[in-house]
């Protein structure tokens, strides 16, 4: 007859944890084969999620998370510097809006009208003053380089700028840099893109990140909605010819509200845009 299982056993292993896992998982890892100890786990599991160490997952029956309660106390009596990160960005839209460290910036654009090209240019206007790197998931080297050929110090751009990724993404982002995501790729379940864009933004430490996402052509917002705008605190849509500010929280100017501006534009070689104009939507 196999020892009985006590909650403490259960316990343990339940702090252990990271991420989601159900009951097969902990049956094999502890192990528990034993059907009266497995009875008794999920009565222990009940216990545990009544005391809130660990809480069930809604709509995965069986499945738990261990209740995370790191929630650092921020020196907000310690801030002197009420500046924003000296970020440039195409359209000079630094004279509109504010960026600060851990701010999660969303461009949403039509298939081939401009997003890659806006995030190489901010890549162009920033290498020498923040460390950036840029997740591709579409280009290869040699597509690279030719668009990269279209800005003048392209060769002096560091040499580890670009890392092959696709999914994923806060895994490997670097917390103090300028992190570049082209692009988040969102096939189903479009109300999961505040979840990802929650993790990106959660990985973040001084630095920032900037995620190009998909958007239909004719569509207001970006793939997944309003979903994708609850996080950013700066929202861009790119349409045809035309860059719209659709969510700004941080204003440049205390006088000039940015949000729904918008700039008509050529982009010329896929890589510049010019004719610039600055109009409001009516």
């Amino acid at each position: 007859m196999s020892e009985s299982i006590t909650r403490q056993v259960i316990e343990d292993w339940v702090r252990q944890t990271t991420g989601t896992f159900d009951y097969q998982m902990m049956f094999r890892e502890i192990p528990i084969n034993d059907p009266d100890n497995r009875q008794n786990a999920y009565v222990y599991m009940g216990r545990i999620c009544k005391d809130r160490i660990a809480k069930a997952i809604n709509g995965r029956h069986g499945t738990f998370r261990l209740i995370d309660r790191d929630a650092p106390i921020l020196n907000w009596k310690g801030v002197n510097d009420f500046e924003g990160l000296d970020i440039h960005w195409p359209f000079k839209l630094e004279e509109f809006v504010r960026i600060f460290p851990r701010n999660l910036i969303v461009v949403g654009g039509d298939p081939n009208e401009g997003k890659t090209a806006f995030l190489h240019n901010v890549i162009d206007l920033n290498w020498r003053k923040y460390p950036i790197v840029l997740f591709d998931s579409e280009n290869s080297e040699k597509e690279l380089a030719l668009r990269f050929a279209h800005y003048s110090d392209y060769k002096l751009w560091p040499d580890d700028l670009v890392r092959e990724r696709s999914q994923n993404f806060s895994d490997v982002i670097e917390p103090d840099s300028v992190n570049i995501i082209d692009y988040l790729e969102i096939t189903d379940n479009f109300y999961n893109v505040a979840k990802l864009l929650r993790e990106i933004r959660d990985a973040l430490n001084k630095g920032i990140a900037i995620v190009a996402i998909q958007k239909a052509k004719g569509a207001e917002l970006p793939i997944g909605r309003d979903f994708s705008r609850q996080i950013a605190r700066l929202v861009l849509t790119i349409d045809p010819g035309v860059l719209t500010i659709r969510k700004a929280k941080s204003f440049a100017q205390r006088t000039v509200n940015p949000n729904n501006m918008k700039f008509t534009f050529k982009l010329k070689d896929g890589a510049y845009f010019t004719d610039i104009q600055e109009s409001w939507m009516t």
